[in-house]
């Protein structure tokens, strides 16, 4: 019996192999991807060719999009062969090709082997460069939805008001007289949906719009300028009302966009600088996108390094703590180095949003700076601590991929403090990933409130009031718990504990901002009607400013008597650390002779440098683990 007719048969020509890419000829070198003509559902058919990134013969746009699931269950054809791609890829390529015309296009998944390292290491290097020279960036926010069609053209009337009425503010009044919708109406409320698509929370976009001279943001079938998406947002930011109001969102961050605008703004203001002294740090752009997402955690990194000044080389085999802790490590070694010629960024942070509180922007635009070196340090630290980390790091590196449970009280103005003194911050780096920091230890923890106070979860009216009352109450109790007069420090003026507890709930005692608070006293009481209040009205800006306070923050009272606001989840025995130069105190767990940097804290009457001044405390280096 012959074996031969028991054999496979042949593919059958439909039947197409599976796309392999050959490496690129030159270390230049990259690839573009030409989508053929065609509508509708039709397949998609790629020819991928080779070009240069400097002096290329071939003019080409740049794709941004989101991933979504990284599992690539989609063909396309691609140089007559099978390539697999995202199922928001296939959309969106079905959507930017031509009926009649070849189109070419930069696509990550398509023009980048994914599956090679080295040469994600090679490209990714490059990438400033490859957006820098598209013809255009086109940022695709994904397919339309009922709800995106209804936002969007609330939108296009908006701008075509602004178009016609030039100057005009909008407000609770007029917004009906314009035929737009009063606050709060659904179609605002679906352009608030469409403003925090996911696109506008990757990281890589940042990069991805500030390099490029033109970007065009498309979803479906709509598509608005940059410049446009601009406009739409100032208006929406108008003083009165606010976009919290007019989309009808709650509690939230600020959208996206305004910090990718941001940071796009500064750089055109730069003149394009490729300089490394015209470059913002690295470390300042990690601290303003923190919130923003990749899929590979190495990319919260490498997706800033055309933007930022560094020394970082992408590797996409060296473990992310490794990365992490290189870039600690670095950013600690620039007390040793010569003074930075470029003043610290704070025209990055502008008015940030968090937990319903803006900070003022023309504060951090104007406030007094102390050299960056020393400063960036200690806001490492700020964004370090083991309440805000889930990778397993020393305590005094910060984990860029999770969002930060507390604000950093740089974002409020902390430099209206110096509990550390006018003193140089001293710290180095030693061996086994320990970080030794020069400062005092101030007095320990002997209660602390245990209501995490995270009102942006979801939650009825009824639960946030629950939370609020059960938080405030804490704060109450410790203060009555204390009979003695507050702990003067070096001052002779003496005030009871609660009158303490009431000043730390003031805006203007946490924040280098003035705030136009009402003669009476905030209360308990009045915090609550602000949950209450109906969508369009705007609440006082103590409250919202003592929402951003007090989010991931419980009040504590030290051994000391002395009371203050640190993380959720520090208990009795913690210590209140106060480093040299340092403008915020820290929270420290002993481990044995070593410590574990819990985050940062709130302790009234020692944010002057009191403690500094106290010479019964002893100047001593803790060792950070």
């Amino acid at each position: 019996m012959s074996i031969a007719r028991f054999k496979s048969p042949p593919a059958r020509s439909e039947e197409r192999l599976d796309f392999r890419y050959r490496a690129l000829r030159s270390s230049v070198g990259i690839r573009l991807a030409q989508i053929h003509p065609g509508s509708g559902t039709k397949g998609i058919n790629i020819t991928l060719i080779e070009d240069f990134v400097h002096g290329g013969r071939t003019t080409y746009d740049a794709l941004s999009y989101t991933w979504g699931s990284t599992t690539r269950l989609k063909f396309v054809t691609c140089n007559k062969r099978k390539l697999a791609v995202t199922e928001t890829l296939l959309a969106a390529l079905q959507q930017f090709r031509h009926e009649s015309e070849t189109v070419t296009f930069w696509i990550d998944q398509i023009c980048i082997d994914q599956d090679n390292n080295e040469e994600r290491n090679q490209q990714v290097s490059m990438m400033g460069k490859i957006f820098g020279g598209a013809r255009k960036v086109i940022a695709w926010l994904g397919e339309e939805a009922e709800d995106s069609k209804a936002g969007l053209q609330v939108a296009s009337n908006l701008l075509r008001v602004m178009a016609r009425y030039p100057g005009t503010h909008l407000n609770n009044i007029n917004l009906e007289s314009h035929g737009l919708p009063k606050p709060g109406h659904k179609r605002w409320q679906a352009l608030g949906a469409v403003l925090r698509r996911p696109w506008f929370s990757r990281v890589w976009v940042i990069q991805e719009v500030v390099l490029s001279s033109r970007v065009e943001v498309a979803c479906g079938q709509v598509t608005l300028s940059w410049e446009e998406m601009e406009q739409l947002i100032h208006h929406l930011d108008c003083p009165s009302p606010n976009v919290s109001n007019i989309i009808g969102t709650t509690v939230s961050l600020e959208l996206p966009f305004k910090r990718i605008n941001r940071i796009r703004v500064r750089h055109q203001l730069a003149g394009l600088d490729q300089k490394q002294d015209g470059k913002t740090e690295l470390f300042d752009l990690l601290l303003v996108s923190r919130d923003f997402g990749a899929t590979n955690p190495r990319d919260n990194i490498y997706a800033f390094l055309e933007l930022g000044a560094h020394n970082v080389s992408p590797d996409y085999d060296k473990d992310v703590r490794d990365i992490f802790m290189d870039l600690a490590a670095h950013t600690v070694s620039s007390l040793r180095e010569p003074s930075c010629t470029n003043n610290y960024p704070a025209a990055l942070f502008g008015p940030q949003y968090t937990g319903g509180s803006y900070a003022s922007e023309k504060y951090f635009l104007n406030r007094p700076r102390r050299e960056d070196k020393f400063f960036r340090p200690m806001i490492m630290l700020s964004c370090a601590g083991v309440f805000n980390q889930s990778l397993s790091l020393p305590s005094f590196v910060p984990d860029w991929t999770v969002d930060s449970k507390v604000r950093p009280f740089c974002f409020w103005g902390s430099e209206k403090y110096h509990a550390g003194g006018d003193a140089l911050p001293e710290m180095s780096l030693h061996p086994k990933s320990r970080l030794s920091v020069c400062g005092k230890i101030f007095d320990t923890v002997r209660l602390a409130g245990c209501t995490d106070l995270h009102l942006s979860e979801p939650a009825d009216a009824k639960e946030k009031r629950a939370r609020i009352a059960a938080w405030f109450g804490e704060g109450r109790t410790m203060a009555a718990s204390s009979h003695s007069p507050y702990p003067a420090g070096m001052s002779s003026f003496v005030i009871p504990t609660t009158t303490a507890y009431d000043r730390i709930l003031r805006w203007n005692e946490l924040s280098g901002v003035e705030a136009a608070l009402d003669s009476s006293n905030p209360t308990y009481a009045t915090f609550i009607e602000y949950l209450e209040c109906p969508q369009g009205s705007t609440p006082s800006s103590y409250h919202s400013s003592l929402m951003g306070v007090a989010v991931g923050r419980v009040f504590c009272l030290t051994a000391g008597g002395y009371m203050g606001l640190a993380p959720y989840g520090i208990q009795e025995g913690d210590v209140v650390f106060v480093a040299l130069g340092g403008d915020i105190p820290f929270v420290l767990r002993p481990v044995g002779e070593e410590f574990v940097l819990l985050g940062e804290c709130y302790v009234y009457g020692i944010m002057g440098g009191q403690v500094m001044l106290m010479e019964e405390l002893p100047v001593q280096d803790v060792r950070l683990r």
